[in-house]
């Protein structure tokens, strides 16, 4: 875009300075009244498109200005987004290894009191079996 501005400002200025310089060629060869007010009335054309080129050109850059300093937020917020999904990916993992071991330890504690019921329902049995052979 600024490009475009300055081919554009680039353009009108050598064509206002050719419009000058032929201005003051056609004195020395007797311009006539009406030419000189039309170059004048071109030139004053001119350089109002300048003047709105520049205008467009200093919009388009604060245009610009405005998206990339949006642009440097989103990378932030974009940053920050990755930083706490790390976080939580993390967690999330701790979490499954406890409830993993948390899960063996349950297993290993039903192992355990089957075993205490089974050795004490044996018990029991041989208990009642002695007694009633008494």
């Amino acid at each position: 875009m600024d490009i475009l501005s300055l081919i554009v400002g680039f353009a009108a200025g050598a064509l206002i300075g050719f419009m000058l310089a032929k201005l003051l060629f056609d004195r020395h060869r007797g311009l006539s009244k009406e030419d000189a007010d039309r170059l004048h009335a071109e030139m004053s054309i001119l350089q109002v498109e300048k003047g709105k080129s520049e205008e467009r050109s200093a919009l388009r850059d604060e245009q610009l200005a405005r998206a990339e300093q949006d642009l440097a937020a989103e990378r932030s917020a974009l940053l920050q987004a990755r930083s706490a999904l790390a976080v939580a990916e993390t967690d999330i993992k701790n979490a499954q290894e406890k409830l993993l071991g948390q899960k063996e330890q349950v297993r290993d504690l039903q192992d355990q009191f089957a075993a205490a019921f089974k050795n004490l329902a044996n018990d029991i049995l041989k208990k009642r079996a002695a007694s009633s052979r008494n």
